[in-house]
């Protein structure tokens, strides 16, 4: 797991830094576990995260942003997404997703 980086919650999301109008860094849906709620849902890679519960990520530093997240557990969450220049609006519940290792 790379800096920037959680797995918490069947999100994984990376902060990556895309040529834009401009240069503010976005976050992007970098892997979805398989039959998880988010996948379910129809969260997919390379969708780019604009709003966690209403709040806009740009102004946020990514561990807050996780943290959003994180706190979300076994409650319904909320993704505004952009994908192919259209918004769409996710919601499920985040549950912890256990290793069967």
């Amino acid at each position: 797991k790379g800096e920037g980086e959680d797995t918490f919650g069947n999100v994984k999301i990376l902060l990556e830094n895309k040529t834009k109008l401009s240069l503010v860094p976005e976050i992007v849906v970098s892997g979805i576990r398989a039959g998880s709620p988010a996948a379910e849902a129809g969260l997919r890679e390379g969708d780019v995260i604009l709003a966690v519960n209403g709040k806009r990520v740009h102004q946020y530093k990514l561990q807050e942003i996780l943290k959003m997240i994180n706190d979300r557990e076994g409650k319904r969450i909320k993704l505004l997404i952009e994908r192919y220049n259209q918004d769409l609006l996710f919601s499920f519940v985040l549950k912890k997703v256990f290793d069967d290792d």
